[in-house]
């Protein structure tokens, strides 16, 4: 007889009881170290990005590290700070002005 296929909430339950098995820390010799959790759930509703794409890009490190700096401040501004905020911002600025 065939396996039942599980539903995504039997999924999730089952993702769910493997995190709470995980512990935060971890003795490795004289160290205590921050375990990271495997799976990550995201709090913002699942249309938030339906409109956007994803996508991935290398940058120097000398400007990965300014964009940090920039980050922080708007952080403690209580402006926007997240670095796809700030990639969206320095594009929609960037792009109107390129001649094709």
């Amino acid at each position: 007889m065939a396996k039942k296929r599980l539903s995504l909430a039997e999924i999730e339950k089952e993702d769910l009881k493997i995190v709470a098995h995980v512990p935060e820390k971890e003795e490795i010799g004289n160290h205590i170290s921050e375990k990271r959790n495997p799976i990550k759930y995201s709090a913002a509703p699942a249309s938030a990005g339906a409109d956007m794409t994803k996508m991935s890009i290398l940058i120097p490190t000398d400007m990965f590290e300014t964009l940090q700096d920039l980050s922080r401040s708007r952080r403690r501004a209580k402006q926007p700070f997240k670095l796809t905020e700030l990639a969206r911002e320095a594009l929609s600025s960037w792009l109107p002005k390129q001649k094709f």
